[in-house]
């Protein structure tokens, strides 16, 4: 049971002088709340004889809450003294002396300044501020008021825990210890919360995004620390699926998210089987075929282009033997020759275009063959069997086996 082993006589002393100097909180015959009250006192009393000043502190709180009395005043304080409840006790001196100040016996005038010089003497005084109103302060876990405090708080020497907490800011705390005497101020600024999203993914080495800008790979040492609102996380990884996941944000919310990214489909490659691919003789084959197509197509169109020559030339001829442009005998001469030559390199051309264009042919029909072959060879034949062989012909390719 708490105690003041020094001042418990003398606070049992004072308590009884006041129940001697005072009338009872209530005579007989009033409203049932007084009777109520003077019960409760009474109570409270009984358990002070017995040092039990927790057990009477309630009984006079319960008395004044019906019937406020000077006695029950008097009483409380000193139960809250014996408490170390410092600051509550000159409380209710106050208020004991601002509500009953002309009725109070000298006795209990004087007790209640020797009272409260005993206190003063052995506490200290604690004025906490903080940069936000509605805040709740408490001390050692025991709410004690509302920011702002009107007055300092009066506590024992020692240290304290003092909590200031506010939704939508962070729980902010401070240790303090008061001496005897102390006036210690502590001025407290409160730090918006911050939401935190601790992510886990079943994959390390993910890259993760939020909202677009990268925030590291996974996994991540540290939550994600997020302002209030909607936040998009974003989290890829080569060879899995991404994932998008929303979250709504309240100031100050802790959330967990699990990621689970999934394997991409793997693509199979279609592989030919080594021995039915293309041989290197098919592409050689493939490669002439093109080249003297293309020589083929070069020749028929310059034969063509002299074929233009040569009848150019048998106009002018005309021309003059009708005597419509008369030509002088130099003249009749040179276009003449010109005219064979256009005649002779216009047969030549078209002699080479349809050798090419053969030659063409038989390397394309050769060369399909040879394709044909190599796609359908048996892997169970030797190395080397039914090895098609390859020269060069003047009428083409000549292919032995």
């Amino acid at each position: 049971m708490p105690s003041l082993p020094k001042t418990s006589a003398s606070l049992l002393a004072a308590i009884l002088i006041a129940c001697i100097l005072a009338p009872a909180p209530a005579v007989a015959g009033e409203d049932d709340d007084k009777m109520r009250a003077i019960e409760r006192f009474q109570t409270g009393m009984a358990l002070l004889k017995v040092e039990d000043y927790a057990g009477a502190a309630v009984e006079f709180e319960a008395s004044i809450e019906l019937f406020e009395s000077k006695n029950a005043l008097f009483n409380l304080a000193n139960c809250y003294q014996a408490l170390h409840r410092y600051g509550a006790a000159l409380e209710a001196f106050e208020r004991l002396e601002a509500r009953f100040g002309d009725e109070m016996p000298e006795g209990m005038v004087e007790a209640v300044a020797r009272h409260r010089e005993e206190i003063e003497r052995v506490v200290g005084w604690l004025r906490i501020e903080v940069d936000h109103d509605g805040a709740t302060v408490s001390i050692d876990g025991e709410p004690v008021g509302t920011s702002p405090l009107t007055r300092a708080l009066v506590l024992g020497p020692r240290e304290y825990r003092v909590e200031i907490a506010l939704d939508g800011y962070e729980r902010a705390a401070r240790d303090v210890r008061l001496q005897a005497g102390d006036h210690h101020s502590e001025i407290i600024t409160l730090k918006k919360a911050v939401a935190s999203v601790a992510l886990s993914v079943n994959v390390d080495g993910a890259s993760v995004e939020v909202d677009g800008t990268p925030a590291g790979r996974t996994p991540l040492g540290d939550p994600l620390a997020l302002s209030e609102g909607r936040h998009e996380i974003r989290v890829t990884m080569e060879g899995y699926e991404e994932s998008t996941t929303s979250v709504d944000l309240e100031a100050g919310e802790r959330l967990s998210v699990d990621v689970v990214l999934g394997e991409k489909a793997r693509e199979i490659p279609v592989v030919v089987p080594e021995e039915n691919r293309p041989s290197g003789i098919f592409w050689t084959g493939a490669g002439f075929t093109v080249a003297t197509g293309i020589a083929a197509g070069v020749f028929w169109g310059l034969a063509g282009s002299r074929a233009d020559d040569f009848q150019a030339y048998n106009a002018r001829v005309d021309d003059h033997n009708d005597g419509s442009d008369p030509l002088t005998a130099e003249e009749q001469v040179t276009l003449v020759s010109d005219r064979d030559e256009a005649k002779d390199e216009c047969k030549t051309f078209s002699n080479l275009a349809v050798g090419f264009g053969v030659a063409a042919g038989v390397l394309a029909s050769t060369s399909a063959m040879i394709l044909v072959l190599d796609l359908t060879h048996s892997e169970e034949e030797p190395s080397g069997a039914n090895a098609a062989e390859v020269s060069i012909t003047p009428g083409g390719l000549e292919v032995t086996f």
